[in-house]
């Protein structure tokens, strides 16, 4: 399918881009903008056997969701669902031996700017700096030391509430075919601290892939940071819209 992403366009005054969080939705001000380019989105329904978090960044998984609550509760969110994810994670990620989670998001298609949004803009959660800050935030300091000098990987987990998925995906980049110049470092300034993020500048020879009809029991894996491969091999990713389901 071929639909339009929003790369990464630097500040027209040559400063660093900055993105300040200004609403716990996550929306804010920046001073840098955006290119529309549309590109070929592939489809591995079929293929999806052939994607790796260690070749590619990303992995589609099927993992039933066997419990029912409501995502709108944080509550029954953390108490009930995070257990699953971790033991996702345990499963589903050679060598994993220890899951921390330090936080999630519900996105929703709507004009309600006080909700979490799909994001068109394809982008990386966590430089590799940002990753180890997240480390260093989250993981208990006795933890860090029993495992010092071991792998640490950063990963999203991805799954629509409902499926199937027929409008809005979720695009992801092979990091393969991802390089360095291509990944820009955008500074994320929040009322309490200060993050780092990916934008990502358009190149030809990307590739971008999505899992097609997505359901409920199936799940993408998306690294954003691997301590053990150079660059951190992260998934670029963003939301698109199927040109097919508009109207």
């Amino acid at each position: 399918v071929r639909s339009t992403l929003h790369f990464y366009a630097p500040p027209k005054d040559g400063s660093k881009p900055e993105f300040h969080v200004t609403h716990p939705s996550g929306s804010g001000t920046k001073n840098y903008g955006h290119d529309e380019v549309e590109v070929m989105i592939q489809d591995i329904r079929g293929h999806e056997a052939e994607f790796s978090l260690d070749q590619n960044s990303f992995q589609p998984v099927h993992e039933p969701l066997n419990i029912e609550l409501d995502f709108d509760d944080p509550v029954q969110v953390e108490e009930s669902y995070y257990p699953a994810i971790i033991n996702l994670i345990l499963k589903q990620v050679s060598g994993a031996k220890e899951v921390f989670i330090f936080d999630h998001c519900i996105r929703k298609v709507t004009n309600d700017r006080s909700q979490q949004r799909p994001v068109n803009k394809v982008h990386v959660d966590q430089t590799p700096k940002a990753a180890l800050m997240r480390y260093e935030m989250h993981v208990p300091e006795a933890t860090r030391k029993k495992f010092e000098g071991e792998r640490i990987r950063l990963i999203n987990i991805w799954r629509p509430l409902k499926g199937p998925v027929l409008e809005y995906h979720l695009a992801v980049a092979d990091s393969k075919n991802m390089r360095k110049k291509d990944l820009i470092k955008i500074t994320h300034v929040y009322p309490d601290r200060i993050g780092e993020t990916y934008g990502v500048k358009h190149r030809d020879e990307q590739k971008f892939w999505y899992l097609s009809g997505m359901k409920v029991d199936e799940v993408l894996l998306l690294q954003c940071f691997d301590s053990r491969a150079e660059g951190g091999n992260c998934c670029a990713h963003a939301s698109f819209r199927d040109p097919s389901q508009v109207g």
